[in-house]
């Protein structure tokens, strides 16, 4: 795993995984998505560049809160990009728990960090694999 690199796997600091090890399970997850057909969702939650993040314990413990709150033990949390987004794959999902799942998402943010702090951040989500009427809807 990580193409033979030796790398830190966990970011025991804000208690879930490294950039380059997240980004290689996200890989793995679609690969198996495709090939299973079972879906995931891919959220991603970017901090606004203009917002300088404290690197203290409390922001920390903040980013856990937010983990905890919003996300099963089963799903796989990560940095996507190191101290600005954090990526989270919600595995074994349907298109009824994506609704659900993002309605936890703005309330985690608001509960750890408040409300104007969480309005500087961003919140993107994909669907793997991508449904076939969708694809070709967009040829």
């Amino acid at each position: 795993m990580l193409s033979g690199k030796t790398a830190i796997v966990f970011d025991a600091c804000f208690g879930f995984y490294s950039e380059d090890y997240f980004r290689e399970m996200l890989v793995m997850e679609r690969k198996r998505s495709e090939r299973s057909r079972k879906p995931f969702l891919f959220v991603m939650v970017t901090i606004d560049p203009s917002f300088k993040i404290p690197r203290d314990s409390q922001f920390s413990k903040k980013i856990k809160l937010f983990i905890n709150t919003s996300t099963r033990e089963v799903d796989i949390k990560g940095w996507y990009d190191r101290h600005r987004t954090i990526g989270i794959i919600y595995t074994d999902y349907n298109s009824q728990a994506k609704e659900t799942i993002l309605a936890k998402i703005q309330p985690g943010l608001d509960a750890a960090f408040g409300p104007d702090a969480a309005r500087g951040m961003t919140i993107s989500c994909t669907s793997f694999p991508e449904d076939k009427k969708e694809v070709e809807k967009k040829k």
